[in-house]
């Protein structure tokens, strides 16, 4: 895209080449001399060129300043259906509730059946273990003894081999 000082330098210089163009058209009228009437066209002519130039540079910057507003237009456009589209696909206050319910619905659940793990005493699942005293639970600093591990007593049975 042409910047807006750029555009107003050539602004400028078009208007300095019509100043041009009238001085040298107030020449060729006032002179007599032929030479003096070529140079002057000479000259007017090479400005004119180089105004044609401008004009078409211009006319390319005006071209590319349409194209881009062009692009911008169809990029706001694709923004605003993606807008529309997100909103007409986003869930509802009520989806949005029935789905934190179920979230923690299942949460609770989990919650509860560990909870109810955790609290079944350790002889539902290994009868042979002693668990630990309630007061070396209360107090975790305590170091383990011996004893705090220890099967029940049952009674021993022997059983004696014999060979012949």
């Amino acid at each position: 895209m042409i910047e807006k000082k750029k555009l107003v330098q050539k602004i400028s210089r078009a208007s300095g080449l019509r100043n041009i163009c009238a001085e040298a058209l107030e020449k060729i009228q006032q002179s007599d001399d032929m030479c003096m009437t070529m140079e002057a066209l000479n000259h007017a002519n090479f400005f004119v060129k180089g105004a044609h130039q401008n004009v078409d540079m211009n006319l390319k910057s005006i071209d590319e300043i349409n194209e881009n507003m062009i692009d911008l237009q169809a990029s706001s456009d694709e923004i605003q259906e993606a807008l529309n589209t997100g909103l007409d696909t986003a869930f509802s206050e009520n989806d949005l509730q029935d789905e934190l319910n179920e979230l923690f619905g299942t949460a609770t659940n989990d919650t509860e059946e560990i909870t109810a793990k955790t609290q079944t005493p350790v002889a539902t699942y290994f009868p042979n273990v002693q668990a630990p005293s309630a007061q070396m639970l209360a107090d975790e600093s305590a170091p383990l003894a011996e004893s705090d591990f220890a099967m029940p007593s049952a009674p021993s049975t022997v059983f004696v081999l014999e060979s012949s």
